[in-house]
């Protein structure tokens, strides 16, 4: 059975009991700016962007003892203080920006101490991830355009990283998702020569050329691949391989 799981910024784990169960309710576009931006920097979070989610967890917190659940109950109230936690869950995990509200029950004894515990985290950030970053790889052997078609798990748009590992001079190519009307990026910089490497994070919206910023050689759109569906890109260009790292998300 998958147990909810608090993770701090440093990766720290704490697993609750089997008796909590995650609520993460549905959330609707808002017409107000979002006072943050969401962990995927390459996304609009102006007008009409998703309003904040707030997932809720809750269950009963047990124990044999007063001793043993005043010790369960002061472990997860000293991880609750963290900031940054993430929330992982049937092998998907959400970025949370606080604990909004604690709704707790003293503990009844009986044959066992148990009381109520609820959590409320608010996620500046609505999105649910799959633990797994994909990562698909294709050399292209000089063909040009060459094409790759991947299915893309999720119902929500997501924004990959790129790195193309030069097989030849490559001073211009480009990328185009034909299953997103086309929506296409190109990057050309005299430098981009025989065994460089170019990295366009399209959801960091960054481009190097070994370790240093080419922004300006970048034009066009960073890619985009469509959740739920086959995403087809279009690559044209010299020999190069080509790596495409992604992570599915949910609504």
């Amino acid at each position: 059975m998958d147990r909810p799981k608090l993770i701090d910024s440093v990766g720290n784990e704490l697993e609750l009991p089997k008796t909590f169960n995650v609520r993460s309710a549905p959330v609707g576009r808002r017409t107000a700016v979002l006072e943050a931006a969401y962990s995927d920097g390459a996304k609009d979070y102006s007008d009409g962007c998703f309003t904040p989610r707030r997932v809720e967890i809750s269950g009963n917190l047990w124990a044999a003892t007063a001793e043993e659940y005043n010790a369960k109950w002061d472990e997860l109230a000293a991880f609750l203080v963290r900031e940054n936690l993430r929330i992982q869950y049937l092998g998907r995990v959400i970025y949370t920006k606080r604990v909004e509200q604690i709704n707790y029950t003293d503990p009844v004894a009986a044959d066992i101490y148990f009381g109520k515990v609820a959590l409320t985290f608010l996620c500046t950030d609505p999105f649910w991830y799959k633990l797994i970053t994909q990562t698909k790889i294709y050399e292209t052997g000089g063909t040009s355009p060459y094409q790759m078609v991947f299915a893309v798990d999720g119902n929500v748009p997501i924004f990959p990283r790129i790195k193309i590992t030069n097989l030849a001079n490559n001073t211009s190519f480009s990328f185009k998702n034909s299953s997103d009307g086309n929506r296409q990026f190109t990057f050309a910089d005299a430098a981009a020569l025989n065994g460089t490497v170019v990295d366009i994070d399209c959801a960091k919206g960054t481009v190097l050329l070994g370790t240093a910023s080419k922004i300006e050689s970048f034009s066009g759109l960073f890619l985009r691949l469509l959740g739920g569906q086959d995403n087809t890109i279009v690559y044209t260009g010299a020999n190069a391989k080509i790596e495409i790292f992604f992570r599915e998300a949910w609504l």
